[in-house]
């Protein structure tokens, strides 16, 4: 790993510099990171940045696309898949060779203020998406970050029954809410802790702490380094 310098911004926000822009692209798409028993939510920088009125807006996730057909792992393929779910940062290399056997893997990069995508369709066929290292998932909405009780567009209608009013992700037609969010959307993994010293940067802010901050997770070999042009 190349020089990079790491700024305390304050309201737990740091700033970390790096030499070498693929020791960036590492930090950004690789990890879950761990510092203290804190997750630490990594992301690029976005001018106009103030520590004390920032949310956390985005985060950058692995996506699992189960039960894909082998004929459909290329990375141009993949890469048109990772752009309907959200904007696709990195193809598992396992992937691309198909490898890995039970499921194609994206790195996407997630808007948090949007519902998660759960399904997208290919060649007339629908599949299912899974997101790794998303503890908290809304079953109603599909947003990040508070659960079904907690949910917002919940609402008590006049009789006194519990209605919901999901935001939809896709216009299938007769299609039942209940269907389009659920434990199937969470992908298990565990968690790999590795040394802090690693475990530090990206070209952007990353947030450590324990409440709805979430990281991408970590496969430390066989990944794709070709990244976009815009990537960073």
């Amino acid at each position: 790993m190349g020089d990079l310098e790491i700024v305390d911004l304050g309201n737990g926000f740091f700033l970390v510099r790096f030499a070498n822009a693929d020791d960036a692209a590492t930090a950004l798409t690789e990890g879950q990171w761990l510092i203290g028993n804190h997750y630490l939510t990594v992301s690029r920088w976005t001018p106009g940045f103030t520590p004390s009125t920032a949310t956390i807006m985005s985060t950058t996730v692995w996506v699992r696309l189960p039960e894909l057909p082998i004929e459909y792992y290329y990375d141009d393929v993949l890469y048109a898949i990772g752009k309907s779910i959200e904007v696709p940062l990195k193809v598992d290399y396992n992937t691309s060779l198909a490898t890995r056997g039970r499921f194609a893997r994206i790195c996407v990069e997630l808007d948090l203020q949007k519902p998660l995508v759960s399904r997208y369709w290919l060649d007339g066929i629908r599949f299912r998406v899974k997101y790794e290292g998303l503890p908290v998932i809304c079953f109603t909405c599909g947003c990040v970050g508070h659960q079904s009780t907690d949910c917002p567009i919940s609402v008590i209608p006049t009789n006194g029954t519990l209605a919901h009013q999901p935001v939809m992700q896709d216009t299938v037609a007769m299609d039942q809410p209940e269907t389009r969010y659920g434990p199937w959307i969470q992908a298990s993994k565990r968690v790999t802790r590795g040394k802090a010293a690693s475990n530090i940067g990206v070209q952007s802010i990353a947030a450590s702490g324990g409440q709805n901050r979430f990281a991408p997770l970590q496969e430390g070999n066989g990944i794709d380094s070709r990244l976009p042009a815009d990537s960073l």
